[in-house]
């Protein structure tokens, strides 16, 4: 937003370079704080699988279905208000307005 207000091609330049500048920032501070809590998770989980042994199987194999379900979920979630706005563009009758209305309401749930 900063970058479409400004009004002359200097003060753009300037303005984008403050941008770019503070992205960096923002960018290498995630990059390093999730390497920090990926490392600090990673002995947490190797040492509880060093003291409780007989759990190994189980714990990996809630993770994936955890890691599974997180990744399908979203397309499930996305794909129901699709297809009744599709059918709500097809359809010619007075139902495609509620269909249309209910796809937008299942949306920002």
């Amino acid at each position: 937003m900063k970058i479409k207000e400004a009004s002359s091609l200097n003060q753009l330049y300037d303005v984008a370079e403050k941008v770019k500048r503070s992205l960096v920032i923002k960018y290498t501070i995630f990059f390093i704080l999730g390497i920090i809590f990926l490392s600090f998770f990673w002995m947490f989980l190797s040492s509880f699988g060093a003291v409780y042994q007989n759990t190994q199987k189980y714990v990996v194999e809630n993770t994936m279905i955890s890691f599974g379900i997180s990744f399908i979920f979203p397309f499930i979630i996305n794909l129901v208000p699709g297809c009744l706005r599709i059918s709500a563009i097809k359809s010619k009758s007075k139902d495609e307005n509620m269909l249309y209305k209910i796809s937008i309401i299942l949306q920002w749930l």
